[in-house]
């Protein structure tokens, strides 16, 4: 069977995202402290990992073999991404943090009802904290899903590569 349409339409996509995401570091650094969004990232993961491995020629086999090597370098740049989107999450939550711990700081213990009646602001100031920290380590965990679901496509990539190879090699060597 000849390489289906479909994945011709997933080159031309891989191509397309080659070009935008080019380098994923220059794009963030561009464009600032932005994270890309997890959404965003299974987005662009469920267009590059639908490809169809039936092939019934050396041409189809050694376009397939492009085509899967292409995957696994969009996959690796992802996968540094994700890293960077970690680390720039970590550093968010340390600066949002000290700005937290700063607007405290200078507030006053007040006593009498007032305190009583109002939260002081050292138990605001700890909510923030806990709720500031809470975010940080969901989003963390998020990404961490992130990068294993890379990974684990990396590895498939990497082993879907193989029967091609030996298909190849057959092919050539049989002949």
């Amino acid at each position: 069977m000849p390489i289906d349409t479909h994945v011709y339409l997933l080159l031309y996509i891989l191509t397309s995202y080659a070009l935008i995401y080019n380098d994923l570091r220059d794009y963030k650094t561009f464009w600032g402290n932005n994270n890309m969004d997890v959404k965003e990232y299974y987005n662009i993961l469920s267009e590059i990992t639908d490809i169809d491995l039936e092939v019934s020629s050396i041409a189809d086999s050694r376009r397939l073999m492009s085509a899967l090597k292409e995957i696994e370098e969009t996959l690796h740049k992802l996968k540094k991404s994700v890293e960077w989107d970690i680390k720039q999450v970590k550093s968010d939550h340390a600066h949002n943090k000290r700005i937290i711990i700063d607007k405290y700081t200078g507030k006053s213990q007040k006593s009498g009802i007032s305190s009583v009646l109002r939260s002081s602001p050292r138990k605001k100031m700890m909510q923030e904290l806990k709720r500031l920290g809470m975010e940080k380590n969901e989003k963390i965990q998020e990404y961490q899903e992130l990068q294993r679901i890379i990974e684990d496509l990396i590895l498939e990539v990497e082993t879907k590569k193989q029967p091609v190879n030996e298909f190849i090699r057959n092919r050539l060597f049989n002949s």
